[in-house]
């Protein structure tokens, strides 16, 4: 309660959170707060001109953010200041993992392996958020979308990342078993291929566009975890596969829905379906989505725009372990 009150106004000064506490029925002192922050190693600042939150040593903070690594973000927000919680829970989750990574044949080629080492960083955030923006702005903003917002108004990007309330794609289940992931195209390859059980064995399986299923089972099976668009991408398939069964996106509270913006049209579209509303501006004014909860919003750093299917797998990558 003590942190989630600070959290709420930075500059609250103890005397004021005395006050409201003793006004709520709890018996607190001056004491009592400062050993509360001291223990979750953050420590009080009776200045009104600064936040009452500061920082202490790395050491007490990396001690305290290992201890909590599988806490929901919204957690970490409670006891850090400000934006300096999401480098943070970025810093100790990369230093942790190399732990995980050991075992996983995945991350421990990239690091073994001169090129891809230079190319992964799997330190970065692959979702952007409600708290990336700031962090992010300078360096994104001189890079064209989707991998940066180039062009783009801060007030629109601000406001629909404002909506997303979670970095992470997935919740990672026991912290030394790997996670596996199976990409699965629409290329065509994969017909006649027997292979439908083998992708539903995996942890999670990522889908994209016209994700024709039905008649197919046997060979795509018909797990979907992640169903990844773009605005052009998904509603072109709506018309291309039709005849061959894809008659609307795959819609059910288990998938996860990533989007991939690619320019203002794609922000405010976004916006639109994770509010359950309809869009209100621009061509596809009119227009409604699924809503969802977990609609997310990518990134990725490349010279061209990818497919569908390459942003999907890159997904993949920096995040899956097999």
């Amino acid at each position: 309660m003590i942190t989630r009150t600070v959290s709420n106004n930075p500059r609250t000064t103890r005397v004021d959170l005395v006050n409201d506490l003793q006004r709520a029925g709890t018996k607190v002192t001056k004491a009592t707060i400062s050993n509360t922050l001291r223990r979750q190693g953050l420590k009080s600042c009776s200045a009104r001109r600064v936040p009452l939150l500061k920082p202490v040593h790395v050491q007490a903070r990396l001690k305290f953010a290992r201890e909590h690594l599988d806490d929901p973000e919204e957690d970490w927000e409670n006891v850090i200041w400000d934006f300096m919680f999401y480098y943070l829970y970025l810093f100790i989750f990369s230093t942790t993992q190399q732990q995980i990574e050991a075992a996983c044949s995945l991350r421990k080629a990239v690091r073994n392996d001169v090129l891809l080492r230079e190319k992964f960083r799997f330190s970065m955030s692959v979702l952007q958020w409600a708290r990336s923006l700031k962090p992010a702005w300078e360096h994104l903003r001189k890079r064209n979308p989707p991998y940066g917002w180039r062009g783009l108004p801060v007030d629109v990007v601000g406001s629909t990342l404002s909506l997303l309330n979670s970095s992470r794609l997935f919740e990672r289940g026991s912290p030394g078993r790997c996670v596996s992931c199976a990409v699965v195209g629409n290329g065509g390859i994969l017909r006649g291929s027997q292979q439908g059980r083998n992708i539903d064995s995996h942890d999670f399986v990522f889908r994209m566009n016209g994700a024709v299923i039905r008649g197919f089972e046997k060979d795509v099976g018909t797990k979907i975890s992640f169903y990844g668009f773009t605005t052009n991408t998904m509603k072109n398939s709506l018309v291309r596969y039709r005849t061959d069964g894809f008659t609307r996106t795959p819609q059910s509270p288990e998938i996860n829905y990533i989007f991939i913006p690619s320019d203002l049209r794609d922000y405010v579209m976004m916006a639109a379906a994770v509010q359950g509303r309809v869009v209100g501006s621009g061509r596809d004014r009119g227009d409604s989505f699924l809503r969802s909860p977990l609609l997310k919003d990518i990134r990725t750093r490349h010279l061209y725009m990818p497919s569908t299917g390459a942003l999907m797998l890159l997904t993949a990558l920096h995040t899956c372990d097999q």
